[in-house]
């Protein structure tokens, strides 16, 4: 199973709001980043600072990389089994969450990052599922052939 890019979006607009932009000092960073392990570590498929310093693109200073996080999709169907985001501070010290395809989103709170991210597991086991269902509807079609074919004979 794969999350589409617009999914990825979509949830990133309805999670972050970016009405009270998290902002962090830099001596309060190391604080904010062991919370934020901390918490996102909790979550299941997670696994936090794959690579510590994951470029995104951007070219930031690995000052500004607060941690990067994995969410593996544990199906492993797909071409595409793992999602890798970033939590960066930007030019006002601002939290945002970076994904490479995506446009960047500014966080408020942790609650948000986890929030966003139980929406993505949710949309991964709803795609594990119906492709399940798929799967056994498939097979039932080939007995209920089989069956007709031996009955016919």
């Amino acid at each position: 199973m794969s999350l589409s890019i617009a999914f990825i979006e979509k949830t990133m607009r309805e999670n972050f709001t970016g009405a009270t932009p998290w902002r962090i000092a830099p001596d309060e960073r190391e604080l904010a980043k062991q919370q934020i392990k901390e918490r996102l570590s909790r979550l299941n498929n997670i696994k936090v600072d794959r690579n510590p310093y994951y470029d995104h693109g951007y070219g930031k200073p690995k000052r500004d990389v607060l941690c990067s996080f994995l969410m593996d999709d544990s199906s492993g169907c797909g071409w595409r089994s793992d999602y890798n985001f970033g939590l960066l501070l930007n030019d006002r010290q601002e939290l945002i969450l970076c994904y490479s395809y995506a446009k960047d989103a500014v966080v408020s709170s942790i609650a948000e990052i986890e929030a966003f991210i139980v929406a993505c597991q949710a949309q991964l086991d709803r795609q594990a599922a119906l492709a399940n269902r798929r799967q056994k509807v498939r097979e039932f079609k080939a007995q209920a052939i089989i069956a007709q074919v031996k009955q016919i004979a």
